[in-house]
């Protein structure tokens, strides 16, 4: 699978998966029982996967400790945040506009760690995001009378940075050698 076929799945399966957060939210199911599905059924689903493969889920001690890191204070506390704001947002969108444009930092941060090239393509790509985002929260007749809990916005913030660091240190992960279904 290339890597632009694994982007387009998770594209469309992370649309649906906060649509049914938010649909949830609206049903006032606890944002507990929320994250909780949020890592149960991948569990279950990497686990039928490396079953399947017969994937190997042995870490070094080094590895498992990054490993660790990742899913408590990247993961869990994303997931957390991720979630509480777009409960708390006036549109799921806005928060997901913040939280998901996580590859600004990803792309900056990559220049140093990895050595990573930023062209101008990229650029220009980071600029539209930067530049394009606010227009999809702001609307002329809604400015004015916008009321919501602005308690949103330092919470899709706080994702968004738990989300980049969770990329970062995944490709870190994976140039170490450690398998992509034994992280996840």
């Amino acid at each position: 699978m290339t890597w632009v076929i694994a982007s387009f799945i998770m594209f469309i399966s992370s649309v649906v998966l906060y649509l049914a957060v938010r649909q949830s939210s609206l049903l006032k199911t606890p944002t507990q029982l929320n994250n909780l599905a949020m890592f149960i059924i991948p569990v279950i689903v990497y686990a039928i996967i490396s079953g399947i493969n017969g994937t190997d889920l042995h870490l070094s001690t080094f590895a498992f400790i990054i490993v660790v890191i990742q899913a408590i204070l990247f993961s869990y506390f994303g997931n957390v945040m991720s979630l509480i704001s777009i409960e708390r947002a006036p549109n799921p969108g806005y928060s997901l506009v913040i939280s998901k444009s996580y590859v600004v930092f990803t792309s900056l941060v990559s220049i140093f760690l990895f050595k990573s090239e930023l062209t101008s393509k990229s650029i220009l790509a980071i600029i539209m995001i930067v530049a394009f985002s606010p227009l999809v929260m702001l609307s002329k007749s809604k400015v004015r009378n916008l009321k919501f809990d602005s308690t949103w916005l330092p919470l899709a913030i706080g994702a968004f940075f738990c989300w980049g660091s969770l990329a970062i240190t995944s490709k870190y992960l994976y140039t170490i050698g450690v398998n992509i279904i034994e992280r996840l």
